[in-house]
């Protein structure tokens, strides 16, 4: 199983060629329509900041579901035990995340994040946050991943991954940064196997 996560805003179609790449392979792959996220429903970051972990560890629970519904089209198709997660700048977010890294104390309490302290549920001093993560995830493809320029994870927290993962990105992204965002992440999350692509210039 292998889910595709979007940035903000981004919709279902929006790396639809890589699905289908990958569903032409074996793979089952499938797209979320993020909500409050995608260009026809876009709201506030905040949604988004809370709910993309969350969505991303639904939809892989949802698809466990369908395969064992023997009513279903499904039906023994999907093999959700070993899950790939390919996520797209706020999708990458969402996956760092799920992999392993929780989120700062400075993101909990930003002024955009959610009210109430809603993110405490994915940080890293809170003390169930690796219990609520989905062991079925067993790789992650973060592409341009967003946050790590933005305070939200520090180093320590990062080395918390211990899933394989491959990050790509490039040099020049002045949205999620280079040396002081997707480099640094993969600097940090030195706990796990992972691989670096950079887009020079």
């Amino acid at each position: 199983l292998v889910i595709i996560s979007h940035g903000y805003p981004g919709n279902r179609y929006l790396m639809s060629h890589l699905g289908e790449n990958l569903a032409s392979k074996g793979f089952v792959t499938v797209s979320i329509d993020h909500t409050d996220s995608t260009y026809d429903d876009q709201q506030a970051i905040a949604s988004t900041l809370y709910h993309r972990p969350l969505d991303q560890r639904f939809v892989i629970q949802r698809m466990a579901e369908l395969s064992a519904d023997h009513n279903h089209f499904l039906s023994g198709l999907v093999d959700a035990e070993n899950t790939g997660v390919l996520g797209y700048s706020m999708g990458g977010y969402g996956l760092v995340n799920n992999l392993g890294a929780g989120f700062s104390d400075e993101l909990v309490n930003a002024p955009e994040a959610p009210p109430n302290g809603l993110l405490a549920l994915h940080a890293a001093n809170n003390a169930q946050y690796r219990e609520n993560l989905d062991p079925r995830i067993k790789a992650g493809f973060a592409v341009a991943p967003w946050g790590m320029a933005h305070g939200v994870w520090h180093s320590d927290a990062l080395a918390g991954i211990r899933t394989p993962t491959f990050y790509l990105v490039g040099d020049k992204d002045d949205t999620v940064g280079y040396d002081t965002g997707v480099r640094a992440i993969y600097k940090a999350a030195y706990n796990s196997e992972r691989y670096l692509l950079t887009f020079i210039n």
